[in-house]
């Protein structure tokens, strides 16, 4: 006997298509370009379609802030809880960086709240914790660490038409690096 489909699910769309096509919008037009009608649209599907997933247009774009985030591997094992930390918000700057018209969707939904940054911040504090950072100073830290990583990516991405020199994009990642090395390596301070 074949499973009932549930809502959302009658169109033939699993979570990860409208995903997919919402981030594509974003990539195209930025936020403005975003809604459920133009995600349905390009879906070629009723916008309930879309409501059967995600039940406004902030939980979708949560859940694309979040697709992003997934695109972020865990540290290898063998790095020291510096070089983890070191690693994994690099990960991020560099996949953040390959959706710039994203980006200041970070700032306008105050980051991510997704299954994938959840473990992406459960790793950091861990390796924080390593470093010797009680709870609250590796939570602060944290909090830190995704402003600066995101702040970054704003301004290394930013550019008046969309593009930016290879060159100059390696400069300000190499930037990015010097200085996120020393917000790690920096003394813990009452």
């Amino acid at each position: 006997m074949a499973r009932r489909r549930g809502p959302g699910e009658r169109a033939g769309l699993d979570q990860d298509q409208v995903v997919a096509a919402a981030k594509a919008i974003l990539g195209e037009d930025g936020r403005s370009g975003l809604s459920v009608r133009g995600v349905a649209r390009r879906l070629d599907v009723a916008p309930n379609a879309i409501y059967g997933h995600f039940t406004d247009k902030a939980a979708l774009l949560d859940a694309v802030l979040d697709d992003v985030l997934g695109e972020v591997p865990d540290p290898s094992p063998s790095l020291d809880p510096a070089e983890a930390i070191e690693d994994v918000m690099c990960s991020c700057f560099d996949a953040l960086a390959r959706y710039p018209r994203i980006v200041p969707l970070f700032f306008a939904r105050q980051g991510a709240r997704g299954e994938n940054a959840h473990h992406l911040g459960a790793v950091v504090r861990a390796r924080l914790e390593a470093l010797g950072f009680d709870s609250a100073g590796a939570q602060d830290l944290l909090r830190m660490l995704i402003v600066h990583t995101v702040g970054s990516v704003a301004f290394a991405v930013a550019a008046d038409d969309d593009r930016l020199e290879a060159a100059d994009f390696a400069e300000r990642r190499k930037a990015f690096t010097r200085s996120l090395r020393r917000m790690i390596e920096a003394p813990a301070r009452p």
